[in-house]
């Protein structure tokens, strides 16, 4: 028996359970959330391939164990070799290993649409962006059955007979090879070099999903589940019976039985090669998301984990350690703690307990939008539609909750079926953008009133984020190289443009200000300006951002190149603080510091990473003048704040590697215990109500 390599560490000085690489440390997700593209059995493990990595247990055991972060598309065994097809490569991975270590992996651009890999002898078929890829003995030659090739080989192509074009899907049915073009179904026998064209139909257009039984061949489009009995020369649609279009979720074949998840979520079979289907949703415990399925066994992956079908009826399986955070769509903090948007539910981050769901409490709400902070508030919009594959809003919901999502105010949204509703609170004024409209609320999201008829298509910058700035409302244009502002006073709007951005150097997706500049940003150029001058290139300015934010007097950057960057400014040089997220990690989304600890969302995780001592040390030196003091200092059992009167502040202690040690609401002049803590460099926090937010150190002595 296998002794495979646990690779969850408990790491004790920190507040969570997680997996470590470097100094990033990925914050245990959301368990059960993980939706399963693929499943392969091997003697007796079981391999899935999620969006957010590959798992192995054994089917003996309780729990899950990631081997690493890649979005799996599928997978495969060829003798003692497991092949995993990822996105834009293939890996590997000895199954004779205790660790099932990774032989050899091919990474190539052409293989974003590397799913349904073919395993004939020693190589591997896979479908590419210009045509099929063949790849000789585990990884250590790539060549082309068509007249493209990969950028770092030159080997003469085996055949050209498929155009230079993108293949969605392969599939083997004995000896032969089918590949599924945008508009064509090539074959070709595993002992020849050529390719033949064997149909044309709308129905091999752009397939989700192809597959054979010992019958027939199936195509899984959008809308309709499609059937070949001549092999692959004419299909006719079975799916749904009166071809009305809808929108499919996906299909998958298990000894010779046809399984369907349709636009209703329900499961369908059949089993005499799609010409009658029946209901398969029998003891189903939650609203299945996709189908996966091994040799012999049906999966479906849902809302809670995965359930398995056996004799008929749906069971629970155990999906524990199965854990990972999908469809971030927020990171904020306040002085209740950190907050987490999904699209399907609101978490606050719990340390060693994991996240915490506190989304509001009602069951007809599917999705969720991206988490606000006003204030000490936070604000979600939330959307109803008759199901996740239908694009159509029922109704939309305002969430505020001012207690840290304990309770929640609920109000309806008063203009129109919107999906997409982004809020920035500011002042004592809550603003919402809906459907290109600005709106306001003096009442915390109760009431709203319209700022002005149909604006210029304002938008959310793609980070989510809202900017006012100057007085008025600032909105990246992503598809013509433009800036748009709204004057809030006036209601006048301001198209800026960027005539020497063309459509190549990419599109403005972010909007930021810093101190008294406004930032644009493209993915590859940076502008700035001031509050009356013009827009100015900025130089050699970080790449890719993805969000930014300004904390201790600096601006930190989060880009797609997997680090965070700082800077002063924003105009003075930027400079790497951390390391680079793990291999396999997509970097995507959000950034925020909580507790000296950067928190970053990728596609599939979310990672912390301390802030470097020496950064704290520095930005504790730069920071503006405090208004509060801590006093003794050098301190022993208790401490007194010194400063304003108001209301209570949030006090926080963390050692100097960030962990929390105390935790208290206080108010100035008041005696402070603290806790027995060893002699040593501590960091205070203080946060308020109205916005404050300082560091302090503090000394404790024996």
């Amino acid at each position: 028996i296998h002794q495979m390599k646990l690779f969850i560490t408990l790491v004790l000085s920190c507040l969570f359970f997680s997996h470590s690489y470097s100094q990033w440390i990925e914050v245990e997700g959301v368990e059960g959330s993980v939706q399963v593209s693929d499943m392969v059995e091997y003697q007796q493990y079981l391999f899935a391939g999620t969006q957010c990595g590959l798992y192995v247990k054994h089917l003996n055991s309780s729990e899950w164990e990631r081997l690493d972060y890649y979005f799996v598309r599928h997978l495969s065994i060829n003798g003692d070799t497991l092949i995993e097809s990822v996105s834009s490569g293939i890996i590997y991975r000895d199954l004779t290993s205790t660790t099932f270590d990774t032989l050899s992996a091919v990474f190539d651009p052409y293989l974003y649409s590397a799913a349904a890999t073919v395993q004939v002898n020693n190589i591997t078929y896979a479908p590419s962006s210009s045509g099929v890829i063949a790849i000789k003995n585990s990884g250590d030659s790539v060549f082309y059955f068509n007249d493209g090739f990969p950028l770092s080989y030159y080997v003469e192509p085996s055949g050209d007979s498929i155009p230079l074009c993108d293949v969605f899907r392969l599939f083997r049915n004995n000896k032969t090879l089918y590949a599924f073009s945008d508009s064509t179904l090539y074959r070709r026998n595993v002992d020849s070099a050529k390719w033949q064209v064997v149909s044309t139909s709308q129905a091999i257009f752009v397939p989700l999903h192809a597959a054979a039984s010992s019958q027939a061949f199936f195509s899984l489009t959008r809308d309709s589940l499609y059937r070949s009995l001549d092999t692959g020369k004419t299909w006719k649609g079975i799916y749904p019976n009166n071809l009305t279009p809808n929108w499919l979720g996906d299909f998958t074949v298990v000894n010779n039985v046809l399984y369907m998840l349709d636009d209703n979520q329900r499961v369908m079979q059949s089993v005499d090669q799609g010409f009658t289907w029946l209901p398969a949703s029998t003891g189903l415990q939650q609203v299945p998301f996709n189908l996966a399925s091994t040799q012999n066994s049906l999966y479906a992956s849902t809302e809670r984990g995965l359930e398995k079908y056996q004799a008929g009826l749906w069971f629970v399986e155990n999906s524990k350690g199965m854990a990972c955070t999908q469809g971030v769509t927020g990171i904020i903090n306040n002085s209740f703690g950190l907050f987490m948007s999904q699209y399907l539910g609101i978490y606050k981050y719990m340390g060693s307990n994991g996240w915490q769901n506190v989304s509001p409490n009602d069951t007809v709400i599917n999705v969720y939008g991206p988490l606000y902070s006003a204030g000490n508030s936070l604000v979600v919009a939330s959307y109803q539609s008759s199901s996740s594959f239908n694009p159509t809003v029922d109704s939309a919901i305002v969430n505020v909750s001012v207690d840290g999502g304990q309770t929640w105010q609920r109000y309806g949204w008063p203009f129109g079926r919107v999906r997409d509703i982004h809020f920035l609170h500011q002042g004592a004024t809550l603003y919402a953008l809906a459907g290109g409209d600005l709106f306001e609320s003096s009442d915390m999201g109760a009431s709203w009133s319209a700022l002005g008829p149909q604006l210029l298509g304002l938008r959310a910058s793609e980070n989510n984020e809202l900017v006012i700035y100057d007085g008025k409302y600032w909105s990246p244009d992503p598809w013509n190289g433009e800036i748009e502002s709204f004057d809030l006073t006036t209601g006048r709007t301001k198209v800026w443009q960027f005539y020497n951005i063309s459509p190549n150097d990419g599109y403005f997706d972010l909007v930021f200000s810093k101190d008294t500049l406004l930032f644009s940003h493209n993915g590859t150029k940076t502008y700035y300006k001031g509050k009356n001058s013009q827009w100015q290139a900025f130089a050699n300015p970080p790449l890719y951002l993805e969000d930014t934010e300004n904390f201790a007097n600096q601006i930190f950057a989060y880009g797609r190149e997997g680090f965070i960057s700082q800077s002063k400014t924003g105009l003075q040089p930027w400079q790497v603080v951390t390391d680079t997220l793990p291999q396999g990690v997509w970097p995507s989304g959000a950034l925020a510091i909580y507790q000296d600890t950067f928190f970053v969302s990728t596609l599939t995780n979310i990672f912390k990473h301390p802030v470097p001592d020496s950064l704290l040390l520095n930005l504790a030196e730069i920071a503006q003048t405090k208004q509060y003091d801590l006093y003794p200092n050098p301190a022993n059992s208790s401490l007194t704040l010194n400063g304003p009167a108001g209301g209570p502040l949030l006090l926080e202690i963390h050692t100097a590697e960030g962990r929390l040690c105390f935790r208290a609401a206080v108010q100035t002049k008041q005696r402070i215990n603290l806790p027995e803590l060893p002699a040593g460099l501590y960091w205070v926090r203080l946060t308020g109500d109205d916005g404050l937010r300082e560091t302090h150190r503090l000394i404790i002595k024996d």
